[in-house]
């Protein structure tokens, strides 16, 4: 939406690609403040955890009231948007997991809480190398 490309998209029958909708990982719910990843992720993560931290845990409240997973329920947020979200994956296992976030819809209450608490959020993430402006 901060693109200014939604609601164009929207009004002219285009779809969005959620481009990295779990921020890399960091809104899947595998990490936190004692569990990150190495590397340059991990330095990442870090700066932009507590910042993030209260729609991590947002998240976190729909998925254990869903007995979903937090990034099933996030993935579910962007289809939500109207969005598609791109997910990229290293195992079967987290690709089975993503699969996860079709066939149910978060309802209107949810979504309006996510967006609330994500429009609190001043975090901004790195810019992709292979993006262009």
């Amino acid at each position: 939406r901060e693109s200014g490309l939604l609601d164009p998209c929207r009004e002219n029958g285009v779809v969005l690609i959620g481009y990295s909708p779990l921020c890399l990982g960091l809104l899947s719910g595998k990490y936190d403040a004692d569990n990150m990843p190495k590397g340059a992720r991990g330095v990442l993560f870090r700066q932009l955890l507590p910042k993030v931290g209260p729609l991590i845990q947002t998240l976190r409240e729909v998925a254990n009231e869903r007995s979903k997973t937090v990034g099933q329920v996030a993935l579910n947020w962007c289809l939500a948007k109207g969005a598609v979200p791109l997910v990229g994956v290293k195992t079967a296992k987290q690709a089975e997991e993503n699969l996860g976030a079709l066939g149910w819809r978060l309802s209107e209450a949810e979504v309006r809480a996510l967006d609330d608490v994500s429009s609190a959020v001043k975090a901004k993430t790195l810019q992709n190398i292979f993006q262009t402006a």
